[in-house]
């Protein structure tokens, strides 16, 4: 058998020999239940709590998921006999070189499903996940913060794999095709990131992308290391924007998805918002020409301006349609819910 760099000994069959753990090990449909609750829970959680829950605790909450996908499917192979063989230092180095390449492989066919989407539904909203974190802690960084970069670089990845394309994928594999199995731990893969329908489709497509280059390269180790290349570009790339963010213009608000636009849920004090007179319970509709349908929304109508603009603002208050001119300040250095 060629070489595995995660092997266990088959230990109720000595004489079957070393076996690939994650494709040959004998996952249950249970595992994977009791696998997906807390994910499950911290999704449904993201759906429902204000979003200014989710931006305080965020960072706490996704950490904590990283350590479950992580030392969940290990410990249960673990239980069933697993001896894991760490890959050897030239299988490393070849799947990590070959990272890059397959990555922009990927991206390729990523960007032509994302732009035929958006093109479709002009409306929709491209979200990274770690703008925000960023964008709260970059002149004021905490432990909490930095622990969340360095986990979505380099756990999540190694955790998302093991438990996605390991537990999960390994499961689906023994009762359906090759092709039903990829396609279904793809989906489930890219649902269970919960930030926005766009980024749930190309977190999908990620996701079988890497079922493909697991079952190409046959270790686990190359789809661990094209994640790993790819949650380092998207992180990089939030911290710029969040940096941008942090030193941009700033309206301090909270809000959620209305009928008509966004209704403020809560407003900071000394906030432009505040100084200007939107109280809570508004409901923007527009600012500056530019319609508002939700919160992100609004977020990216007003960071498309700058620190010191007046903008126009238009919202319901009460049913009376109402306009205020709003002077854009700069973001504060500590954010407060």
């Amino acid at each position: 058998m060629s070489e595995s760099p995660l092997q266990i000994e088959a230990l109720p069959n000595p004489s079957s020999g070393p076996v690939a753990v994650f494709p040959d090990l004998p996952w249950r449909v249970q595992d994977v239940v009791i696998g997906f609750v807390p994910p499950f829970a911290l999704r449904i959680a993201v759906l429902i709590v204000p979003e200014s829950i989710v931006v305080r605790y965020g960072g706490i909450a996704t950490v904590l998921f990283f350590v479950w996908v992580w030392f969940y499917p290990a410990a249960v192979a673990w239980r069933r006999g697993a001896r894991f063989q760490r890959p050897s230092a030239v299988r490393c180095l070849v799947e990590s070189t070959m990272a890059l390449p397959t990555l922009l492989t990927i991206w390729i066919g990523l960007g032509l499903i994302v732009g035929l989407i958006l093109n479709l539904s002009p409306g929709m909203v491209v979200q990274n996940p770690f703008v925000e974190p960023a964008a709260a802690n970059f002149n004021e960084p905490n432990p909490v913060f930095w622990a969340l970069i360095v986990s979505a670089v380099l756990a999540a990845p190694i955790g998302e794999e093991l438990f996605f394309r390991g537990m999960l994928y390994g499961t689906l594999k023994r009762h359906l095709d090759l092709k039903s199995a990829i396609l279904l731990q793809g989906v489930i893969f890219g649902f269970a990131h919960s930030f926005g329908i766009l980024h749930a489709i190309a977190a999908s497509f990620l996701g079988i992308a890497f079922a493909i280059v697991y079952e190409w390269r046959k270790t686990i180790v190359a789809p661990m290391c094209v994640h790993v290349l790819q949650n380092g570009v998207a992180v990089t790339g939030a911290l710029v924007m969040g940096m941008m963010i942090a030193n941009g213009p700033y309206l301090g608000v909270f809000g959620e998805k209305h009928a008509r636009g966004c209704e403020i849920t809560s407003i900071e004090a000394d906030s432009s918002a505040a100084t200007a007179g939107i109280q809570v319970g508004d409901v923007i509709i527009d600012v500056q020409g530019t319609p508002i349908v939700d919160f992100p929304g609004l977020k990216v109508a007003i960071r498309t301006h700058q620190v010191g603009d007046h903008v126009s603002v238009q919202f319901y208050r009460g049913g009376e349609l109402r306009k205020l001119d709003v002077e854009l300040k700069k973001r504060p250095q500590s954010v407060k819910d």
